[in-house]
């Protein structure tokens, strides 16, 4: 007598049948989970793999990839937009530490500029409280500068002067990055485009066999 292999139901085994994803779901909710290369984070120093990962999946979210390529390419818009934010977090920064050391440069050449109320600070702390916003600091350094006709953008002017060439270096990053980020966007929508017009010359061969065949 011959065996038939038996075909057990999934209630019978016991196991639930899989859920079956439509098509290009998993590239529209997390793109990253398609291998390494996506998976891997342009961090630096210092960097939220958090914030990285919100940016991802907003990105994805606007753009809705629905093939491997698209993916790569909001991949790469991300990172860009990313590399270009941080690029403007370093430059706010380097000009935060510019004013600073151009404000203990002024309060070095006022005697008894680090005297507030009674109390002698160095001219390091006094500038890094002033960075810092720290409201004893702000008013105090803000009386020493108007005795001098100087305000706090007279100050920054000044602390620009001196890292102009930095500052320019920087805003090249900046705008390379974005431009690098434009023509991505502008791949993406050339590829949109392109599959449109595929489709619908699909569909008007599509009608023309049709016409034909009633022919």
């Amino acid at each position: 007598m011959t065996e038939k292999s038996v075909v057990r139901s999934p209630k019978a085994t016991g196991s639930k049948p899989k859920r079956r994803r439509p098509k290009g779901d998993d590239l529209q909710l997390c793109p990253r989970d398609l291998g390494s290369l996506l998976a891997k984070r342009t961090l630096v120093l210092g960097e939220s793999e958090d914030n990285y990962d919100t940016l991802l999946s907003k990105v994805t979210g606007a753009i809705k990839p629905t093939d491997i390529i698209e993916s790569l390419l909001v991949k790469d818009i991300t990172d860009l937009a990313w590399e270009a934010q941080r690029w403007r977090r370093l430059r706010a920064e380097m000009l935060t530490q510019a004013g600073q050391s151009a404000l203990e440069e002024l309060l070095r050449s006022i005697p008894g500029a680090g005297l507030i109320n009674g109390v002698q600070y160095s001219y390091e702390s006094l500038a890094a409280c002033f960075a810092a916003g720290i409201e004893e600091a702000v008013v105090a350094v803000h009386k020493i500068l108007l005795r001098r006709g100087l305000d706090a953008d007279t100050l920054m002017a000044r602390a620009l002067s001196n890292r102009l060439d930095e500052v320019e270096r920087i805003d090249r990053l900046i705008a390379g990055a974005d431009a690098r980020r434009s023509r991505v966007l502008d791949e993406l929508e050339r590829r949109r485009k392109l599959r449109v017009c595929q489709s619908h010359r699909v569909a008007d061969d599509l009608d023309a066999g049709r016409g034909m065949a009633v022919a």
